[in-house]
């Protein structure tokens, strides 16, 4: 499965709700800063949002189906980003937004730095872990189909090859390795967790 670098969008966040009366709109952000909006960005089609919070999704939308766009001015607000757009001046035209996606061209991103990684990279990765059935080294558990972070948790959504979803909270301790090159996750997980999801012994 293709992972989201070799897309040229990154989805950045999604349009919640309109705010005030004068075409302020509220965005759920996935950037660190707030300051990566500014400027040229791409409209797309409704965002991937589940209820574990804020989701980015595997799918990526057709360039055609991308509508360009300025994001004049942002600011926080009790968690949230609000943010002015050339050509919406009132509160329908915001409301008018809601729930598109804010994209951004892949090479306008600033450079990762080093031992840090996109979130978006991670959608489509194969995930590993140790195989402890005594045959030694690693044994797949699935593709990473979503990345969300409710209460500020990175989770990740892993679809096993059967078909389940097993949610893996991604902290530092149970994740060995990250090699988006090669397209593969090892992690470490809990005693359990796994086999919680799979139904396995």
């Amino acid at each position: 499965m293709a992972h989201f670098s070799s897309t040229p969008f990154v989805l950045l966040g999604y349009f919640a709700r309109a705010h005030g009366v004068r075409g302020e709109v509220s965005i759920h952000s996935f950037a660190e800063s707030s300051k990566i909006l500014l400027g040229e960005v791409f409209f797309g089609p409704p965002a991937g949002i589940s209820g574990q919070g804020r989701d980015q999704r595997a799918a990526c939308p057709k360039e055609a189906d991308l509508v360009p766009a300025k994001i004049t001015a942002v600011r926080q607000h009790h968690g949230a980003v609000l943010a002015l757009v050339e050509g919406v001046a009132d509160r329908d035209a915001a409301e008018a937004l809601r729930h598109r996606g804010v994209y951004i061209a892949r090479s306008k991103l600033p450079r990762a730095r080093k031992h840090e990684v996109y979130l978006h990279d991670l959608v489509g990765l194969s995930v590993l872990t140790a195989d402890e059935s005594g045959a030694g080294g690693l044994k797949a558990v699935g593709v990473i189909a979503s990345v969300a972070s409710p209460a500020g948790q990175e989770l990740w959504a892993i679809t096993t090859p059967d078909g389940k979803e097993v949610l893996f909270p991604a902290v530092p301790e149970f994740v060995e390795s990250i090699d988006v090159d090669a397209g593969t996750v090892v992690i470490a997980p809990p005693p359990g967790l796994l086999e919680l999801y799979t139904g396995e012994a």
